[in-house]
């Protein structure tokens, strides 16, 4: 008789776990809380489905999963990943390092593990919320909200709690792993938007720009303490702001805004440089050359082509001046101060978007508790993979491998596993 792993959670790792293990040999059940399998895959990349990144390190992850990472890194690497999903069907076409199916479809991704999980005669059901994993002798006890399965081995791959509504991710997965004595780090929103309570930020549809953005916890009485720095199009809007290296940096500022004490003395800080492809002294160069303009010139003209015109009339505002002053009016060292806060403008930051509108989840499963095979330590034959775990990487495919890397070796160990008893 053939050993039997169940499988909660067919995500993206849950999915690639099920078709290793009937690879092996194994009968697989899964268990799924949504209609379907695939849900979050489906609108990954606005559609696209980014589903991997030439060249990744560790480094590209979360500081507590660096040291655990190269271990799984060396099982499965990129090519093997990429043979994988070859395997299935998925071609793959690289643009600028990120790797998409060559139909450009996350739907097409969706339904190649479709097809194959028919192919391998993968039992499916969906629509069941699973409650708890009970290990007994020599066996597993899986327990939903009516019904009792049984299996020689276990794979959590539920996902954590991003994007609640369009996937029912409600951390599930925690609560069972925690029923089983493993330790979780408690989850924050990541690869989201950033809160402002700034009234001067630009309404209606804001703006984008190119801009060095460098975030900063500040305390009264204190250096600025450093949390992060990333570069690219920043969305400034109404409210907060956005943009890729926004969402690159959201789960270290989302960690910082977390540990604030209740005394409300210390405040997250954005700053942006607009400008900074300029050395300091070709900055210095652009402004003095601005400067020999004033003469006969309005101030709002003389920034002119300098930069975001939202942005001008936003800063000029915080210097306190207005676009139809003379240019001459305004004194020098005024002058200077507003050319500075192009290089160095402020955003306060209030709090990150909620989990209805995270790409992945930050915290969870520590790696402390599963081995380099993510089993168990405690709980031998419970393996766990994806977003599950405490890992959370950049933006642009870099979750999603990680998912492909953990559902292979969750899906070959736990048929391993299963096979022995």
């Amino acid at each position: 008789m053939k050993s039997k792993v169940i499988i909660v959670g067919a995500g993206a790792a849950g999915m690639c776990a099920a078709i290793i293990a009937a690879r092996n040999g194994t009968d697989v059940l899964i268990l799924e809380k949504n209609q379907t399998v695939g849900k979050k895959l489906s609108m990954t990349g606005n559609g696209r489905c980014n589903l991997s990144h030439a060249g990744i390190v560790p480094e590209d992850y979360n500081q507590s999963a660096r040291t655990y990472l190269p271990s799984l890194f060396r099982q499965i690497s990129e090519k093997d990943v990429r043979d994988f999903l070859k395997s299935i069907g998925v071609l793959i076409r690289e643009e600028e390092g990120g790797l998409y199916p060559y139909s450009g479809q996350a739907s097409s991704v969706v339904e190649a593990f479709q097809s194959e999980i028919r192919h391998l005669g993968i039992r499916v059901i969906d629509q069941v919320q699973v409650k708890q994993v009970i290990p007994k002798s020599q066996i597993f006890s899986i327990r939903t909200s009516s019904t009792l399965y049984e299996a020689d081995a276990v794979i959590l791959s539920c996902g954590g709690m991003a994007g609640p509504k369009s996937t029912m991710s409600s951390g599930d997965g925690y609560y069972m792993a925690s029923r089983l004595g493993m330790k979780t780090i408690p989850p924050l929103p990541a690869l989201v938007r950033l809160k402002s309570t700034d009234a001067d930020l630009p309404k209606q549809s804001g703006l984008r720009i190119e801009a060095r953005v460098s975030f900063f916890v500040r305390e009264e009485g204190k250096r600025d303490h450093p949390i992060a720095t990333e570069e690219g199009e920043i969305q400034i809007t109404e409210g907060g702001i956005s943009g890729i290296p926004v969402l690159q940096a959201s789960a270290m500022v989302a960690s910082a805004l977390s540990s604030f004490s209740l005394t409300g003395k210390q405040r997250m800080i954005a700053k942006l440089n607009l400008f900074p492809d300029y050395s300091d002294q070709e900055y210095h160069n652009i402004c003095e050359e601005r400067k020999t303009r004033r003469r006969n010139r309005q101030l709002g003209e003389l920034f002119n082509g300098f930069s975001h015109s939202l942005l001008t009339e936003m800063i000029l505002k915080r210097n306190g001046v207005k676009p139809e002053m003379a240019a001459e009016s305004v004194s020098s060292v005024s002058l200077e101060k507003i050319f500075q806060m192009y290089r160095n403008l402020e955003i306060s930051i209030s709090a990150t978007d909620s989990f209805s509108s995270a790409q992945v989840t930050a915290g969870g499963v520590d790696l402390s508790e599963v081995n380099e095979h993510l089993e168990s330590k405690k709980v031998p034959g419970v393996f766990l993979a994806g977003e599950l775990l405490n890992v959370n990487g950049r933006c642009g495919g870099y979750n999603l491998h990680f998912a492909w890397v953990s559902g292979i070796i969750a899906g070959r160990e736990a048929s391993n596993f299963a096979a022995k008893r």
